[in-house]
């Protein structure tokens, strides 16, 4: 992990402040770049470059996403943030290195491999009704099991409730829903059954209260213009430092972009920058 208050430039020009949440690639004089991000100019290569250093590796998707959004830095490297296959690194390596060797020549030295492959076997108990339960599709066993060996899953078990393995490349796969969603989406949703919904008796219940209706009509009279001639804003978080906010109280876990990092403390700040954005006509 990084130490606060170093520092690097980034493939992209951009000198990146580093702290002790951030992962790092570095050697024993400095940090080099981010690990599942971006590399540093430092160790970037050129058209005099002959030694390269291929590195594979497997870093945490949470880290990863929250590294690139403090450091504002946009790259086809944070993949990594919604994960890869494990099983990938050392063959990723191999490959790459093969690449290098086809295309620019050379020889490639051993493999040094530090730490090892976490485990990724998941196995599903999946009772195939689930497919006819959740969707409507009524599908043989035979056509389910077809479908998930096609997409790399494994299966044992009696006909109707087996066991699955998930593949290591398909992280996203949990449960049995998973596991009937990816059926669905093979078979096609155009062959889900569309079945009505009960029509219920009388008038139906108004769906907002009555508090709800009076806020949004009184929206709409104040904005209309030109009887009234008021504009409605809707605020973002954020920019909330310059009006007394900052505080680790009212900072967000997962902010949506790197300058809406704070709940606001006033309303001012969304006001003024939604004043700048009006033209004079308005």
């Amino acid at each position: 992990m990084g130490k606060k208050g170093e520092s690097f430039e980034a493939l992209d020009g951009k000198t990146c402040e580093v702290d002790e949440t951030m992962c790092v690639i570095a050697d024993d004089a400095s940090v080099l770049g981010l690990g599942g991000i971006m590399g540093g100019e430092d160790s970037g290569s050129s058209e005099e470059t002959v030694n390269v250093l291929i590195r594979s590796a497997l870093f945490d998707p949470q880290v990863t996403a929250r590294t690139g959004r403090a450091a504002d830095l946009l790259s086809d490297a944070r993949y990594f943030e919604r994960s890869v296959d494990p099983e990938s690194v050392i063959p990723g390596a191999k490959l790459a290195a093969q690449m290098v060797m086809d295309f620019c020549g050379g020889t490639a030295s051993n493999l040094e491999i530090a730490g090892s492959v976490p485990e990724s076997e998941k196995v599903i108990d999946f009772d195939m009704g689930q497919v006819k339960r959740l969707t409507g599709l009524d599908l043989h066993p035979v056509e389910i099991k077809a479908i998930l060996r096609d997409l790399g899953f494994l299966m044992s078990g009696p006909e109707d409730n087996i066991k699955v393995a998930v593949p290591s490349w398909r992280p996203d796969v949990h449960e049995s829903a998973d596991l009937v969603e990816e059926v669905t989406r093979i078979v096609g949703v155009d062959r889900v059954p569309t079945v009505p919904m009960d029509k219920p008796d009388g008038v139906p219940q108004a769906v907002l209260t009555l508090a709800q209706t009076r806020a949004a009509g009184a929206r709409r009279t104040l904005a209309a213009r030109p009887r009234r001639g008021c504009h409605l804003v809707v605020h973002r978080r954020g920019r909330s430092r310059r009006f007394g906010g900052g505080k680790a109280s009212v900072k967000l876990s997962n902010p949506i972009s790197s300058d809406l990092t704070d709940m606001r403390p006033s309303l001012l700040p969304g006001l003024i920058a939604a004043a700048q954005n009006v033209s004079v006509g308005d």
